[in-house]
């Protein structure tokens, strides 16, 4: 049975906006874009507004399916979901519950990060979206 998780990238000015996340668990440390496990019942969409609700108490608009891939994480299977997420309130105001800081990256420098391995994979179709939105 395969399960399903989003991600969500926030873009504002040509930068992109990264979670580092707490240090405990094997993805523990490590940057990605924010985002979590569907529960059951729950859309794609409704995924990420509850996702940005409990892991930084604001509220986010969602835009468009940027991509989807599979991974595999402790023997699972899952289907990753990215969205374009917009959000207005100021990240100073954001409060942190699964990571331990917030930061906006150029998209360029992402593949020096230590990024977790189900966003490196959908990083390429990440930068071919925004140079597609951008150039517009």
């Amino acid at each position: 049975m395969i399960k399903h998780s989003v991600a969500c990238v926030f873009v504002k000015d040509n930068m992109v906006l990264l979670g580092k996340r707490i240090p405990s668990g094997a993805m523990g440390g490590l940057w990605e874009f924010p985002g979590g496990k569907v529960e059951e019942g729950e859309t794609f969409e409704q995924a990420v507004i509850r996702e940005f609700a409990e892991e930084f108490s604001v509220e986010v608009s969602v835009g468009p399916l940027i991509t989807n891939n599979i991974f595999v994480h402790n023997n699972k299977n899952y289907h990753l979901h990215v969205y374009q997420v917009f959000v207005e309130t100021d990240i100073s105001k954001w409060k942190l519950t699964e990571h331990t800081e917030v930061k906006w990256f150029d998209l360029k420098d992402i593949p020096s990060l230590p990024f977790v391995d189900s966003d490196k994979k959908v990083y390429p179709d990440v930068v071919n979206y925004f140079r597609r939105v951008y150039e517009e």
